[in-house]
């Protein structure tokens, strides 16, 4: 039986989620910020929506079709969690999405490593 659809199928759902949960918490901090200066709340909900969206997008279509240049681009994902946390950013004391979600992007990633660099078994 050859696993790798099915690897690669629960690739792009993991980073499709990723750019959900972007999306989600950008609407909801838009909706609803937290105390503080609420002008640059909004652009950071404004970044998070569109980061979200982007990312999304590129799962959804480009990676989905397994182009090479979205596997790279989505690169950005674990940089963006991993620099959240050992910045300590927001939004919240405890960092278990953010661990997870370097998980996630990591194992999409060293999954479906493109067939250009994959070696050859």
């Amino acid at each position: 039986m050859n696993t790798r659809p099915m690897v690669f199928r629960l690739a792009w759902i993991g980073l499709a989620a990723i750019g959900i949960a972007i999306i989600v918490f950008g609407l909801v901090t838009l909706i609803a910020p937290p105390s503080g200066d609420r002008l640059l709340w909004r652009a950071d909900s404004l970044a998070n929506i569109g980061l979200g969206l982007f990312g999304l997008l590129i799962t959804v279509f480009a990676f989905r079709e397994r182009r090479p240049w979205a596997w790279w681009a989505l690169w950005f994902y674990p940089v963006f969690w991993l620099t959240h946390l050992l910045s300590n950013l927001p939004p919240a004391k405890d960092h278990i999405h953010q661990i997870l979600f370097i998980a996630i992007s990591l194992a999409a990633l060293l999954a479906t490593i493109p067939y250009p660099l994959r070696p050859k078994r």
